[in-house]
């Protein structure tokens, strides 16, 4: 069939480029083309678009009579290129084309999609297509930044124990005397007091390769370690046991609720009635009665905004009991300072200076490559610690009771 189609686009062909010589002929004779030559031309292109069916050479070869034609014809002939361009334009012919050009065994190719991140992006182990935005170094988890030892003065020691002499009794005591009578005698007890120097420390066992992979580590670790260490340290000034290797802490041996048996402050209040300030000036009147001046109060962040929202029998806000020295807040000229190294509810109030802190080794950061078997392991162990003690010269100089217990005391039964 192919064939037959072949031949007959050949004679239709051959009979075109007769007509087209003849059109080169007219026109160099009489410089116009019959109209007669036109139409045979016209038919006989119409004819050969209509049995289009060979292959694309016998197309090309037409187009090139006609482009030749149309060179010769010196504007005689305007519509040859309009036909050429029809005919390559021709949605049978391509389609003709597009069967003759087809192979025999169609290529399959695969169902575009869309294109996604999760869809088309396959990421490595430890790699990705996509970069992050990273912020340097390491967020760490939320600690004070405020502690404890801030309220103390801090000595150097040498030794084991800090020991100090305290006067513990005064027995007789000066008097008037008249003339030529005997004056009394008194004397004083002393006590050798020692306050021992406790270690507080931890370690951290760390490979070369994260040390070295991780530029912001060993920073971050020489901070946190630090912070994480004075968070027990904060433990033991407050509430350390002062057995085995702990301190002794405030609490120990602090005045509390107890005390107001049988002073002005018991029952002072109706029930229900006493605040939170309440609370606090009663402890503050029992650390003045032993001739001590409180400097500093210390509470949980918590109950100190508790407190801001406390009343009075008028509705007022006692929040304005309270003055600020830039961003400390000040309670009767006292400083207020909130940690949550404080349990909430409680209440720590005193003389700063009936304490100190001697510092026989300050707080270190050390690495050891040589420790058990980091060498062969290629691991390194971070050993943070500090060793101090904490001499209370006068402990009754501080207050140390919940809230609860102190306002059941002011207050009475009934």
């Amino acid at each position: 069939m192919e064939e037959q189609i072949k031949e007959q686009l050949s004679h239709i062909k051959n009979d075109l480029n007769a007509q087209i010589e003849k059109a080169n002929s007219q026109s160099e004779t009489a410089g116009k083309v019959a109209s007669e030559t036109k139409s045979a031309i016209d038919n006989l292109s119409k004819e050969f678009m209509e049995k289009a069916g060979a292959n694309q050479e016998l197309l090309d070869s037409l187009q090139s009579d006609l482009k030749k034609m149309k060179s010769g014809l010196q504007g005689g002939f305007s519509n040859v290129k309009s036909f050429a361009e029809k005919l390559a334009e021709d949605s049978s012919f391509k389609a003709f084309a597009a069967r003759q050009s087809r192979n025999t065994n169609p290529i399959e190719l695969k169902a575009a999609g869309t294109m996604t991140e999760s869809a088309s992006l396959t990421n490595g182990t430890n790699v990705s297509f996509i970069e992050p935005t990273r912020r340097a170094g390491i967020i760490p988890v939320k600690r004070e930044q405020l502690h404890v030892r801030s309220a103390f003065g801090t000595i150097p020691m040498t030794g084991s124990i800090y020991a100090y002499a305290q006067e513990t009794a005064v027995d007789g005591a000066p008097t008037t005397v008249a003339e030529g009578a005997t004056k009394p005698a008194s004397d004083n007890d002393f006590e050798m007091k020692e306050a021992p120097a406790r270690k507080i420390a931890h370690h951290k066992r760390i490979s070369e390769e994260l040390l070295n992979d991780v530029p912001a580590l060993a920073g971050f670790l020489n901070t946190v370690g630090v912070q994480e260490l004075m968070d027990v340290e904060d433990t033991q000034l407050l509430t350390g046991n002062g057995s085995s290797s702990n301190l002794t802490g405030l609490n120990q041996n602090a005045l509390t609720d107890a005390n107001f048996s049988g002073t002005i402050f018991e029952d002072r209040y109706s029930a229900g009635t006493a605040t939170y300030f309440d609370a606090i000036i009663a402890a503050h009147g029992l650390i003045a009665a032993g001739k001590h001046n409180a400097d500093v109060i210390m509470m949980n962040p918590s109950d100190f905004y508790f407190m801001q929202g406390e009343k009075d029998s008028q509705g007022e806000y006692l929040y304005k009991m309270l003055t600020y020295e830039g961003n400390i807040p000040l309670f009767n000229g006292i400083p207020v300072v909130t940690t949550t190294a404080v349990t909430a509810g409680t209440l720590v109030m005193g003389d700063s200076s009936a304490a100190q802190i001697a510092q026989r080794e300050g707080i270190s950061v050390r690495l050891y490559d040589q420790d058990q078997d980091n060498a062969v392991k290629n691991l390194v162990t971070v050993v943070v610690e500090e060793r101090l003690a904490f001499p209370i010269y006068y402990p009754t100089a501080f207050y140390y009771d919940t809230f609860a217990n102190t306002i059941a005391a002011i207050e009475s039964a009934s």
